[in-house]
């Protein structure tokens, strides 16, 4: 195709953290576009002032509407000021931050989402950390969530052709936690069942796990591209205020909690004794709990300051992008592999899936040097 052609634009994504603590529940605006990142820093102050106005919900002038017009879609502006804070999602939320240093791209792999949201969505005033384990992340498609990224599936029925599991999150169960009892097997002592299938996407990309769901790049609802976050230690939290003696349940354990954080650590002691000092088990637990936190916050640190430098190459090759119209002869190929579905022929099926990074790395050696590529 005609090099004048190709137009793609990542959309604005907002990530909500839908955790039982309502201090903690906010909306993440990841707003750091290219067009943001080419505006003078007089400009940026200008913007950014804006959208600070917007976090502390005041008042926007028509004037400040036609200078974020400038910069970002009508309709996602017009959704970041008719977000209600009370109704919106299924916990209120308490605030709205905009991240203008970074975005969520739709090419971006499920390993990679998750340490943009560690990074730009934890709270070390709050001591709330989303270590990339102990989030539970999932989308919404009409009036239906489901879990995205690595879960724990029960058996497939082979009858029924089901590309895809549905699994609603836990934040659905508003107040009585219910353990799922196919995920574990009650006659063995309720361990859990050996035929679940782990579904590891880490090197799935966020498209694919959109699409999956439809919720692609090619839709005009800005709502759609929206993460939901609930984290493992604020779970447990929850669970401790109604049963304190939880860890002794093998049902909760593997029904509840391997279900939406299969790759998540139960600590052995309790997370709801930080402050209390009334006995010496208490001070135990809070001797426990401050290496915990200080043991995450130094991964923290690191991860934060990975994705941070990775977003400065990022950006440095977006501002110094040539545009494509100073090459008018010449020919772009664009093309999509989807990877992330299962081989089938007329008597069998596979359960390999296609490595994008051998393909990358394919296209890379066998290309010339002169013919750029971009994935």
């Amino acid at each position: 195709m005609a090099c004048n052609e190709l137009h793609f634009n990542d959309p604005i994504l907002k990530v909500i953290l839908q955790t039982r603590n309502i201090d903690f529940n906010g909306v993440y605006i990841f707003v750091g576009t290219k067009k943001y990142l080419e505006l003078t820093t007089t400009d940026k102050n200008k913007i950014n002032k804006i959208l600070k106005n917007i976090q502390d919900e005041k008042k926007i002038t028509d004037n400040e509407l036609q200078e974020l017009y400038k910069v970002y879609d009508k309709d996602d502006v017009k959704s970041w000021l008719k977000l209600n804070k009370k109704t919106e999602y299924i916990n209120p939320i308490s605030y709205i931050k905009f991240i203008t240093t970074d975005m969520i791209y739709l090419d971006d792999t499920y390993s990679v989402v998750q340490k943009k949201i560690f990074t730009y969505c934890s709270n070390e005033k709050q001591n709330l950390y989303l270590k990339p384990n102990n989030q539970e992340v999932w989308v919404k498609d009409k009036n239906i969530f489901a879990l995205i990224g690595n879960t724990l599936e029960l058996p497939k029925d082979k009858s029924i052709h089901q590309e895809i599991t549905i699994i609603e999150p836990s934040i659905t169960q508003k107040t009585k936690i219910k353990p799922d009892k196919n995920y574990y097997d009650k006659d063995r002592g309720s361990i859990l069942r050996d035929d679940l299938e782990f579904k590891n996407n880490n090197k799935t990309l966020l498209y694919n796990l959109l699409k999956d769901h439809n919720i692609c790049c090619y839709t005009d609802i800005t709502e759609k591209y929206e993460l939901f976050v609930n984290d493992l230690y604020t779970e447990i939290q929850f669970v401790e205020s109604k049963m304190k003696d939880f860890r002794e349940s093998q049902e909760i354990i593997n029904g509840y909690f391997k279900k939406y954080w299969p790759l998540g650590k139960i600590p052995d002691f309790s997370l709801g004794d930080y402050k209390s000092k009334s006995s010496k088990s208490s001070q135990s637990s809070s001797i426990k709990l401050k290496t915990l936190y200080n043991t995450l916050k130094g991964e923290y640190k690191n991860v934060s300051k990975s994705i941070k430098n990775t977003e400065k190459v990022i950006d440095l090759v977006n501002l110094n992008e040539l545009k494509i119209k100073e090459f008018p002869k010449c020919e772009v190929y664009k093309f999509n592999i989807n990877t992330d579905k299962l081989y089938q022929s007329d008597d069998k099926s596979s359960d390999e899936y296609v490595d994008i990074f051998k393909i990358i790395s394919y296209f890379r050696q066998n290309l010339s040097e002169d013919i750029p590529f971009i994935k």
